[in-house]
């Protein structure tokens, strides 16, 4: 389907050199007025840009760029074909300083690149805001649930609804918005466990923080099995969550000490390099009686902590 504006365009094209066939250089005038029509166009369009907050509306002002860059070479072709005559516009000799040219399409390139750069950056707000709700969340609950929370949820939701209108988008933009998505929400979840404003949690806000972080991988998995998705980007989607699972999975472990093993760690935890920071997250790990008395399933957990930052120092 022809967007409307290239038949406008063209109607003006068509109408005003038959109102300017009488004057002086009037292929100039028109080549001139077309130009500034363009600009005027993409002035619009770039404002609407700057004022917008919502994927979508980005999405479809790229995309209407897409078509009006389609559209500026046509309208050349169209100019020359009338400034110079059919069959001088197809003469693949003819000297370029000649043939018309366009200098707004150079704008509409502009900004059509800001456009693209807006997506990303209003999608990694987005998934800034809506997992800043888990700032508020319990670390240090009685009892675990095995339900992914809302936060995680919440962006799950934001990233299916929005993923469509990224469809008619270039692949290379496509596989862009999705990697850096995820990438932005792994890195969200790696700062929330690792926050200094994150005092102390125990092993039933662990399980808690492994169900949320068990259904984005399922989510990324899905998503990078899609069939036109490049292995570039499959690995990716599901490889920015691997040093957090290793993480998760040796603050679930039964014995976290095995760690200062070389072939436990080379074998599930290759990526936990970092020393000091697992120290400093483990000294977080605690885990605290309710009543009077702590039960013997409690202290024997919070002496594997002790024991396992014991061995951790002895690394450094």
């Amino acid at each position: 389907m022809v967007p409307q504006f290239y038949t406008l365009l063209k109607k003006f094209i068509a109408e005003f050199y038959e109102f300017t066939d009488q004057l002086s250089e009037n292929e100039d005038f028109i080549i001139r007025s077309t130009d500034t029509l363009i600009r005027k166009i993409n002035e619009v369009l770039y404002n609407f840009l700057t004022m917008s907050s919502a994927v979508p509306q980005v999405i479809q002002i790229v995309v209407n760029l897409d078509h009006l860059l389609v559209a500026c070479q046509f309208f050349k072709e169209y100019l020359n074909s009338l400034v110079l005559g059919d069959s001088k516009s197809n003469d693949q000799s003819l000297s370029s300083s000649n043939k018309v040219s366009l200098s707004s399409s150079n704008q509409l390139y502009t900004t059509k690149g800001l456009g693209e750069k807006l997506i990303i950056k209003l999608c990694e707000r987005k998934i800034e805001d809506l997992m800043s709700s888990s700032a508020n969340i319990n670390w240090s609950p009685i009892a675990s649930d095995d339900r992914p929370r809302d936060y995680i949820e919440d962006v799950i939701t934001f990233l299916e609804f929005n993923l469509p209108f990224v469809q008619p988008l270039s692949h290379q933009l496509r596989e862009e918005f999705i990697t850096k998505a995820f990438r932005k929400i792994s890195e969200t979840l790696s700062i929330m466990i690792h926050s200094d404003q994150l005092k102390k949690f125990n092993l039933c806000g662990v399980k808690c923080f492994n169900a949320d972080l068990k259904r984005i991988e399922d989510f990324a998995k899905i998503k990078a099995d899609e069939k036109d998705r490049t292995t570039t980007t499959s690995r990716n989607l599901v490889g920015y969550f691997f040093e957090l699972r290793q993480t998760v999975n040796l603050l679930l472990s039964e014995n976290p000490e095995d760690f200062a093993d070389s072939k436990i760690r080379s074998y599930n935890y290759n990526l936990l390099t970092n020393i000091p920071d697992l120290i400093i997250l483990f000294q977080k790990y605690k885990e605290e009686s309710k009543g009077f008395s702590q039960p013997k399933e409690q202290k024997d957990r919070n002496n594997k902590i002790a024991n396992a930052i014991r061995k951790f120092r002895e690394m450094v």
